[in-house]
């Protein structure tokens, strides 16, 4: 690791030149510059004091600096610390990639500055992403370096990035505003208003399966799989979620014009608001079909009535 003169010099010669300031050592971080500072290690450093020391992990690395070599590190730049513990510091670098919202956003703000008469509110971009999150990619977005036309619609978009430039197909394409999640949510989490928000997606994306209706979504759960935030979502994603569980005692009502019998059971099995689902009657100890209405009650039609 290279290390800044100052600081090799302080270490051979143990140069300690700066008066005494107490500091203490900061929690575990992320770091973004490509040296790191004494202000990385410390607190209660002033601006005065702060400088750069050696060269910061690199892009997607973590480095651990343990507790002998920040005292080191203190006693060179004439710093006090007691340290409190000795597990040292751990730095990460993060590697910041540039993904699809990236592009897409830098295309829309070039059409919008540029092209006001072609692109609105109600206008989607449709980029093609074929091998492009691999291609541009660095520490900093991509920039934008030319836009041409292919025709009314299709455009051909240059980007220069770390790795050279890079050209990106793409078309412009009418928006329809659908109702996405805007966190992941597991099956048995009951979606509420609060988990919705509207996104905006191509026209051609929007099948009649793509649920498009808040209403839809309130109250359920998803399917099988956690759903992350920002899809489409279709109807088959989308399920009432289970209100009777195996085992649940529950009350079974036969309904009928001025006639309500009732009996308690016991679920044989998990169902939603509407789906079928046997209990064991209690008394006759015979299973009975019924439809689930809530939580509590379960309707068995007058034709399996015992």
């Amino acid at each position: 690791m290279k290390i800044i003169i100052y600081l090799f010099c302080c270490v051979v010669l143990g140069i300690t030149s700066l008066s005494a300031l107490s500091v203490t050592l900061k929690e575990n971080h992320d770091v973004q510059a490509e040296f790191l500072m004494l202000s990385d290690f410390f607190n209660e450093l002033p601006q005065e004091r702060d400088q750069e020391i050696l060269e910061a992990p690199a892009c997607g690395e973590v480095k651990h600096y343990p507790h002998a070599w920040v005292r080191r590190l203190a006693q060179n730049f004439g710093l006090y610390w007691n340290p409190t513990h000795y597990k040292g510091i751990t730095l990460a670098r993060q590697k910041i990639t540039s993904k699809r919202f990236h592009v897409q956003s830098a295309i829309k703000e070039y059409l919008t500055q540029n092209y006001a008469d072609k692109f609105s509110e109600n206008t989607e971009v449709i980029i093609d992403m074929m091998g492009v999150n691999q291609k541009i990619s660095g520490e900093t977005n991509p920039k934008l370096i030319n836009f041409s036309w292919i025709d009314n619609q299709r455009f051909v978009v240059t980007f220069d990035a770390a790795e050279g430039e890079t050209k990106i197909r793409g078309r412009l394409s009418m928006a329809v505003y659908v109702p996405v999640l805007n966190k992941a949510i597991r099956p048995g989490d009951i979606i509420q208003k609060e988990d919705i928000e509207y996104s905006a997606f191509p026209q051609d994306r929007v099948t009649a399966q793509v649920i498009q209706n808040e209403q839809d979504l309130i109250g359920k759960t998803v399917r099988r799989s956690m759903i992350q935030s920002g899809n489409v979502l279709n109807v088959q994603d989308i399920v009432n979620p289970v209100i009777v569980k195996r085992g649940d005692l529950v009350t079974m009502r036969v309904e009928s014009p001025g006639i309500v019998i009732t009996a308690r059971g016991k679920a044989q099995g998990n169902a939603a608001a509407g789906q079928v689902v046997q209990v064991l009657n209690l008394e006759s100890k015979r299973l009975i079909e019924g439809v689930v209405k809530d939580s509590q009650i379960v309707i068995v039609p007058v034709a399996t009535r015992q």
